[in-house]
């Protein structure tokens, strides 16, 4: 049991052996003396476990519940349940034969959970079950988990599809398997935030002794986001005019260096402050100029010498989609792939886009990932760039676990730039 782990032993007293039983649980929580030390940090497992065993073996409510500490780090609880059926197994324990006293362990981790939708006031850390690793599954000991800006709309219930609640919110992580490995991972269904995740072991891929965990993070989404960009939507030629909007962010720092790696003839980022701007100067694009909505127009044409450009990657949306549109030039394309702005969907006249023969295209990484060819391979290229400093993906601050309020406070209010992770 790793220090940080909260084990729950669970023994299981049936009595009555006739169309009903009462059973009997006596829980004994052993808890880490991190936890231990921590004000209040005993309630909430217990408080846990009473509803945990209601709701994952009973499923019929508490008649009884008696709790009381010991010394040193146990608790331990009676929970006595209304009758059910004597020879029905409790489920995911099954039912002791003839009676006889039997022990189960449940282990607890921590996660951070999101039990309505909101802002970030809706997480909290919470004592769970850990995962278990079902066939072609991987329980990893999470290192680090990267903070999106779309899990800030994941929590407010405002991106498809729409979790259940509640859930554990991540969906990218770097963790230890068992047997020592650091890999990285996708987790669309949710579940990152926490100590320990499940992951598919086939789209677990090894992160090479060069890469850091934050940096093998940007890669991930935000990277193969900004990769697919440029070679599977917009096609990017040798020699064309890229724009890149929100260019300091995860997937914009990125967009600005592949860009540049794949031949661009000018790159023009966009960013809200100086600082923003003076950094993706120095990742290697031509020209930075002021995001705002006002005058985007104006400040992208005089960047390209008042001529208009091949291609927008655009997450901002609102006024700044319909401004970059009216900027491509002839066969020009413009990637829709966010609405930061939160303005809303302006519409798209398909007349005005045959004038110039211009089009929009959307992007949205996970069904893209279900193409041959579009996860391991863009990742081993991106690996490799990083350990040889050709792509430096930028690294903001590092949060621990029960401070993931204040991260996506960060991400929303726009402090942070490039990747934010979480870590247990």
């Amino acid at each position: 049991m790793g220090s940080s782990r909260l084990q729950a032993d669970v023994g299981l007293l049936r009595v009555g052996m006739s169309v009903a039983m009462v059973a009997i649980f006596v829980v004994d929580l052993t808890v880490p003396q991190a936890w231990h030390d921590a004000p209040g940090a005993l309630d909430a497992p217990l408080v846990f476990v009473c509803a945990y065993l209601v709701v994952r073996f009973v499923h019929l409510g508490v008649y009884s519940v008696a709790a009381g500490r010991d010394a040193g780090l146990h608790r331990q609880i009676a929970i006595a349940w209304i009758p059910v059926a004597a020879n029905a197994p409790l489920h995911g324990l099954g039912a002791p034969a003839g009676g006889c006293p039997a022990r189960y362990t449940v282990l607890i981790m921590r996660a951070v959970q999101c039990t309505r939708f909101g802002g970030p006031d809706v997480l909290d850390l919470v004592q769970v079950p850990e995962p278990v690793a079902g066939d072609g599954q991987l329980l990893v000991d999470v290192v680090a988990a990267g903070v999106n800006f779309a899990d800030t709309s994941r929590i407010a219930g405002s991106y498809r599809p729409v979790p259940d609640l509640p859930f554990i919110p991540g969906t990218e992580v770097v963790g230890r398997t068992t047997d020592g490995r650091r890999v990285l991972a996708p987790i669309f269904g949710g579940g990152g935030f926490a100590e320990r995740a499940v992951v598919e072991d086939a789209d677990a891929v090894v992160v090479p002794d060069g890469v850091g965990d934050a940096e093998a993070l940007a890669l991930l989404v935000q990277g193969l986001t900004a990769w697919h960009l440029l070679k599977s939507c917009a096609r990017m030629r040798c020699g064309e005019t890229i724009v890149v909007n929100a260019a300091a962010g995860g997937v914009g720092s990125l967009a600005v260096q592949l860009a540049k790696h794949f031949g661009a003839g000018r790159v023009i980022a966009t960013a809200s402050t100086d600082a923003r701007r003076d950094l993706v100067l120095s990742l290697g694009a031509d020209v930075a100029v002021s995001s705002e909505a006002a005058g985007y127009a104006e400040r992208v044409l005089d960047a390209n010498d008042g001529m208009p450009v091949d291609i927008v990657l655009d997450s901002i949306g609102g006024r700044v989609f319909s401004a970059g549109l009216g900027i491509l030039a002839n066969f020009g394309r413009l990637i829709t792939f966010g609405n930061a702005s939160r303005e809303g969907n302006p519409p798209v006249d398909p007349g005005a886009l045959a004038d110039r023969n211009t089009a929009v295209m959307g992007f949205w990484l996970r069904p893209a990932l279900t193409v041959p060819g579009t996860y391991a391979e863009p990742l081993a290229e991106m690996f490799a760039l990083t350990a040889a400093g050709v792509l430096q993906p930028v690294v903001d601050a590092a949060y621990p676990l029960a401070d993931a309020r204040r991260a996506f406070d960060d991400v929303i209010a726009r402090r942070t730039t490039g990747k934010v992770t979480l870590r247990p």
